[in-house]
């Protein structure tokens, strides 16, 4: 449901193997959009991982039945129909990202700007935001 709020800490079930390492990620659905009856529905996703685990974001949206659109690792059946209707474009963007530079090991923080239009949903790629407009029609 959109605007609801979820904390992936307490979801050990939900990993897909034991041997990963423990990941936490805060997450909330900002948007659902209706994409046809055989494909149902897809949801704008706002996550911020609190680990910095490789490819947290996708292991954990996947293993909760939000897997990524053009996320061709972590994809189902259906998922695959969903890209192919939509395009070979991963719809996974970073609205803001913090890192230690690999030389100089200064923090770097970078920052898309912020969509003063809309509360809910961020400033998309042009690629994305023609996705999601579509679907909103």
């Amino acid at each position: 449901r959109a605007q609801d709020e979820y904390n992936t800490d307490d979801d050990e079930e939900l990993h897909p193997t034991n041997a990963g390492k423990h990941a936490i990620m805060d997450y909330k659905i900002l948007e659902c959009l209706y994409v046809d009856d055989k494909l149902g529905f897809i949801s704008i996703v706002k996550c911020k991982p609190r680990t910095g685990r490789m490819h947290q974001i996708r292991v954990q949206l996947a293993s909760r039945k939000l897997p990524i659109i053009g996320d061709i690792t972590y994809w189902s059946k259906q998922h695959k129909q969903l890209c192919e209707k939509l395009g070979p474009r991963i719809a996974l963007h970073a609205r803001a990202i913090t890192f230690k530079h690999p030389i100089t090991k200064q923090s770097m923080h970078i920052e898309t700007p912020k969509n003063e239009s809309t509360t809910t949903t961020p400033t998309l790629p042009t690629a994305l935001n023609n996705i999601v407009e579509s679907l909103r029609k």
